[in-house]
């Protein structure tokens, strides 16, 4: 064995050792252990959010949206298995806008049909009532436009006349500004 080698596996060796005495260093952000200073791991925070019921008119298409949306978030927040005592309320409320544009005169069939839904939530400290954080959904808003060769279609509220965009053939609907 020549003197080369024998440092390359020095080397190798301090490397694979440096390693091993750091691996117990490094906790993982959702570990599941609490921590030195006794606070438990993000998983255990998480699993004590109690998703309330989301409010829908009954057989539409928003209330089987909302049971899916809390039927998810429940799945996500608990991993399949039972939460903890809630310690927090996450309040959701949903709306949905339906929009229909262009319409075919020869079949009377809608060519754009925008469906949204917004959501608005608060996730409230169950101990003291008071709100811990609040936020809605950006929900897109788009107006109406006449193209230079006459045909209507919806853009958002940041191309103004003159702007020129692309649009998808198939249904007339805005894609994005032209690169000029």
């Amino acid at each position: 064995m020549s003197w080369s080698d024998t440092r390359r596996f020095a080397r190798i060796f301090v490397a694979l050792a440096f390693a091993g005495l750091t691996a117990g260093c490094f906790q993982p952000l959702y570990a599941e252990r609490p921590t030195a200073a006794g606070h438990t791991g993000v998983a255990d925070r998480l699993s004590s959010v109690d998703v309330a019921s989301i409010d829908a008119p009954s057989g539409s298409r928003l209330a089987r949206v909302s049971a899916g949306v809390r039927n998810e978030l429940i799945y996500d927040l608990t991993g399949g298995a039972g939460g903890a005592s809630p310690l927090y309320r996450l309040n959701i409320r949903l709306s949905a806008t339906q929009l229909q544009i262009i319409v075919d005169i020869n079949t009377a069939r809608p060519d754009i049909n925008n469906y949204g839904i917004d959501a608005v939530y608060t996730l409230t400290e169950i101990a003291t009532g008071k709100p811990v954080t609040k936020g809605q959904t950006a929900s897109s808003s788009y107006k109406p436009a006449v193209l230079s060769n006459g045909v209507r279609t919806m853009v958002p509220p940041f191309v103004g006349t003159g702007t020129k965009i692309v649009v998808m053939t198939a249904d007339g609907s805005y894609v994005e500004r032209a690169k000029d």
